[in-house]
């Protein structure tokens, strides 16, 4: 037989292991009211629960009372859990949902000044530089129209003498084209037959 400081301990870490068990579910609770999770979240939330409170269970077992299940575990688990409820379970979830609360301010404050103060003038600057850059394009493509313009009406006007001796020559060398056609179909195939009429 153990003694009885022993049986006290083990006793009284069964208690604190059932009354962690009602805390961890208190606290699973109102995540998932403050949240509103969806059924796939829900039931992932309730896996893990019970993945945490079988390790918790098993740790409490393991250090308590040696792995040794008895009816006093049942009994003091029982009585953590309810002693829980009884005595914190109201202030655990009230405190639980005001630390929710007020995690939820903050990360909506820490969004809002991350919109306002960084990503707002970020995306003015941007818009300023791309007016910019579009002004400047549009200012190019003016210069380079008219720079363009100014460059037909000078070749223009330079190849203006050209343009009578390069009809002269597009006439011959197409008119010796054809000849030389002619000429190389009536070597290649005789004279043309009279047509029938």
């Amino acid at each position: 037989m153990q003694r009885l400081d022993l049986q006290f301990y083990a006793f009284f870490m069964v208690i604190l292991c059932g009354a962690v068990l009602g805390l961890l579910f208190d606290l699973f609770r109102v995540a998932r009211r403050h949240y509103s999770l969806n059924w796939f979240l829900g039931a992932l939330s309730d896996l893990l629960y019970w993945g945490v409170a079988t390790v918790a269970l098993a740790g409490a077992l393991f250090y308590g009372n040696w792995g040794e299940l008895r009816l006093y575990v049942v009994i003091g688990l029982l009585l953590g859990v309810g002693l829980y409820y009884w005595l914190a379970s109201s202030l655990v979830a009230g405190l639980a949902d005001l630390v929710l609360s007020t995690l939820d301010w903050l990360a909506n404050l820490l969004v809002q000044l991350v919109l306002r103060l960084v990503w707002a003038p970020l995306v003015a600057v941007a818009g300023f530089i791309w007016a910019t850059l579009r002004w400047v394009a549009s200012w190019l493509l003016r210069v380079l129209d008219g720079l363009w313009r100014l460059l037909v009406v000078v070749a223009g006007w330079l190849l203006e003498p050209l343009v009578g001796p390069y009809r002269f020559m597009k006439l011959h060398y197409l008119l010796t084209k054809r000849r030389l056609k002619r000429r190389l179909r009536h070597w290649l195939l005789g004279p043309p037959r009279p047509r029938r009429k």
